[in-house]
């Protein structure tokens, strides 16, 4: 389950919601494009900047990373995408999408409930700014399984690149069993992701 770049999914469910192992709602790279967002990394010529959301992006090694933005308690931003280069053009990590899902009774998450950013490009040594995660809004009665919820940020594609941001994950259940571990918003790697 996914939606379209750009866009967003907001789903109701009055009963039970399962991701069964193997599956996903999967909104990685759904976000704002290349240096595009609120939070978008700035342009650069060897290292362009990581994009912002949850967290500020991380700086390449001549462009700034992207700011922080959207609600930590009711999060419905996209991901912003990472700084382009301009020497030998490449793009930058497209930001994470953005997932608000209610749930009446038991969310069962086995699977993966996912919106990562994606990864900056290369060309030679020019290298993309990551893309920062999006948003995660879930709320259920129960939240339980194995699998895992995400909005990390993506890795610049070298290290003179800034890493993505984390996104914002907010989760709201009466009954939360699923490990916290599991969950995650961490930044991308980079020259100072």
């Amino acid at each position: 389950l996914s939606h379209p770049a750009g866009l967003a999914l907001d789903l109701t469910v009055t009963g039970e919601v399962t991701v069964t192992t193997g599956s996903a709602i999967n909104v990685n790279g759904a976000g704002y494009g290349s240096a595009n967002g609120t939070g978008k990394g700035a342009n650069g010529c060897a290292g362009a900047g990581g994009a912002g959301h949850g967290g500020t992006g991380g700086n390449g090694t001549d462009a700034a990373g992207g700011v922080a933005y959207g609600s930590l308690t009711g999060p419905v931003t996209l991901g912003s995408g990472g700084g382009a280069t301009t020497c030998n053009v490449t793009a930058g990590g497209a930001g994470g999408g953005a997932v608000k899902l209610t749930v009446g009774g038991t969310l069962q998450v086995d699977g993966v409930i996912r919106a990562n950013g994606n990864n900056g490009t290369t060309v030679y040594t020019n290298y993309g700014g990551g893309g920062s995660g999006g948003s995660l809004w879930l709320t259920a009665a129960t939240l339980t399984g194995a699998g895992s919820i995400t909005a990390n940020g993506g890795n610049s594609a070298g290290a003179p690149g800034g890493g993505g941001g984390g996104g914002r994950i907010a989760i709201y259940a009466c009954s939360m069993l699923l490990p916290s571990a599991n969950i995650t918003a961490s930044g991308g790697t980079g020259a100072r992701g």
